[in-house]
């Protein structure tokens, strides 16, 4: 039996957790984000992959939430996070604004980061660098915005974010001093 053939049997499991999210049905906890977003997730689901949400629900304590606020944490991003939780993958929002498309997979690697969720972070540590490698000028990537999310990241646990960024500007220097936002 080969890798592939052992992914088949998870085919119907993600497609069913996805369901169980979109539709909301069993689920016992609600997220909500600084912008009114609220999610209606699974404390089984969420709490099996990230040691922050299971420290926050806590079964054996006294702490049993049925509401978290993430008020803090990009929407957007959250949205990603959960999404992943659920789907083992996220939705690319901003495909047409490299710049946006470039700092929205960097807050999502940052958020995987905050929230213990490994492989989040390193897919979207590697749609970052994708972006950043496709793009025909610095222009077009909000590299300030960029920088400042990676540096406001734990740098006991940076996911290799501040060494692309490091390399992207010792390598480009003269063109973003050209773009007036380091000068």
């Amino acid at each position: 039996m080969d890798a592939a053939d052992r992914l088949v049997p998870l085919i119907p499991l993600t497609a069913g957790l996805g369901e169980l999210l979109e539709s909301g049905l069993y689920s016992d906890l609600r997220i909500c984000c600084s912008d009114g977003s609220v999610f209606n997730v699974h404390k089984m689901v969420i709490c099996a992959q990230s040691a922050f949400f299971k420290s926050a629900i806590d079964p054996c304590g006294t702490n049993h939430p049925t509401t978290l606020t993430l008020g803090n944490d990009d929407p957007v991003a959250v949205k990603a996070l959960i999404e992943y939780l659920y789907k083992f993958n996220y939705t690319v929002v901003h495909e047409n604004d490299r710049g946006a498309l470039f700092l929205f997979h960097i807050k999502v690697c940052a958020i995987g980061e905050a929230y213990g969720i490994r492989a989040l972070r390193d897919l979207a540590r590697d749609r970052a660098k994708i972006v950043f490698e496709n793009s025909p000028t610095l222009n077009e990537l909000k590299i300030p915005q960029a920088i400042r999310t990676i540096y406001d990241m734990d740098v006991a646990t940076d996911s290799g974010l501040r060494d692309l960024i490091v390399d992207l500007s010792k390598a480009n220097v003269d063109d973003l001093l050209e773009m007036g936002a380091f000068s």
